[in-house]
């Protein structure tokens, strides 16, 4: 099956072409290969520009459909960077370097660093003036934060997270507009999970904090370590509440605010849970929805720039009779600040034909 046949594009007539520098970068992948394709809000059909036929290198990031895990990847002005492995490799590792990916279509890669044999890459991060590169590395008795120089691939400093967030889970990492701080948020891990008693239920509100759950901001050399105050990024809507199992994640900063992804419940009828982003000023303490609500959203992906949002959607499966029926998945981009989100694209994820739809990040042009 061809790659660019599974991306089908729904053509929208678009009234204006502003901000045409942002484009989303997604990949496309059917059992085990994968395709990079970018596209504008603009645009009538996605733009080819890369895939790991095409190069050197297989491509080592982790596909997302239908999840809402964090990616091992960064687009920064027309470059990829990405876990991957050579062709000529031997390795059994899913990845055995970090690289460059040009996304002109020359398929021109670059290898940044090696990673150690006993490293891999959970997430990873580049500043948004493309000095530096902070990746995170979880192992069977460690959880390390790396920070490289993007051009040389030089080791500039490691962070021991795990002193930080003991038996907590690494939700998400990334730069803030200093390009000198990092955030990250942590969630309960598999020791530190409530039971399911009635006294002690999965989902707790803002109200109950725990020590390390939250999110967290420090300095690329490990110090001005600052716990962020638990109600940052919580919604207050008539009706419903925010989860701080899963807390608010953060994603990113634009204009000195900050971006958070939250679990919302409703608080009457029938009981339903689904995801929003929220924009937090931390001088205030407010926070607003800027994410319509629904269901099924996931891989929500910020551009650079904070003028566009991208996500996945997709409805819950179904059955018709005895026939197990899988709804197909949607890309859509929507303004920040607000407006009208259009419907990119279409199309049939699957685990069986390991078919996915991973976002990847935000080009410019």
């Amino acid at each position: 099956m061809n790659l660019r046949t599974l991306a089908i594009v729904i053509v929208v007539t678009f009234a204006a072409r502003c901000f045409a520098s942002d484009r989303l970068v997604y990949a496309v992948t059917h059992n085990g290969k994968s395709e990079i394709f970018s596209v504008s809000r603009e645009d009538t059909q996605p733009k080819p520009v890369l895939s790991d036929e095409a190069t050197t290198v297989k491509f080592g990031f982790m596909w997302r459909s239908g999840t809402g895990a964090h990616p091992d990847t960064a687009v920064l002005g027309n470059h990829m960077y990405a876990p991957g492995k050579e062709l000529t490799s031997s390795s059994g590792r899913r990845a055995t370097g970090i690289f460059d990916f040009a996304l002109d279509g020359s398929g021109s890669v670059r290898k940044i660093l090696d990673l150690p044999p006993e490293e891999r890459v959970d997430l990873l991060s580049v500043t948004n003036d493309g000095s530096k590169l902070a990746y995170l590395s979880l192992t069977g008795n460690s959880l390390t934060l790396f920070v490289h120089d993007l051009k040389t691939g030089s080791l500039r400093h490691k962070i021991d997270v795990l002193k930080i967030a003991g038996g907590c889970n690494v939700s998400s990492i990334g730069w803030l507009q200093d390009n000198t701080t990092l955030s990250f948020t942590l969630e309960e891990g598999p020791a530190d999970a409530p039971d399911d008693s009635e006294d002690n239920p999965q989902e707790t509100t803002v109200d109950e904090p725990s020590t390390q759950v939250g999110t967290w901001l420090v300095h690329e050399d490990g110090t001005s370590l600052t716990h962020l105050p638990a109600p940052t990024g919580t919604l207050h809507e008539a009706g419903y509440r925010t989860l701080q199992d899963p807390p608010p994640v953060m994603l990113g900063e634009v204009d000195e605010k900050y971006i958070f992804e939250v679990a919302l419940q409703n608080s009457t009828g029938k009981p339903q849970i689904f995801s929003a982003l929220a924009l937090a000023d931390p001088k205030s303490g407010e926070s607003r929805r800027v994410t319509p609500q629904g269901t099924g959203f996931s891989q929500f992906t910020v551009s650079r720039s904070g003028k566009f949002v991208a996500y996945i959607q997709r409805d819950a499966d179904t059955f018709v009779g005895n026939k197990h029926v899988v709804p197909p998945t949607h890309l859509w981009i929507r303004p920040l600040a607000g407006g009208d989100a259009r419907e990119m694209l279409s199309m049939q994820v699957s685990t069986e034909t390991r078919t996915a739809l991973t976002l990847i990040g935000w080009a410019s042009e």
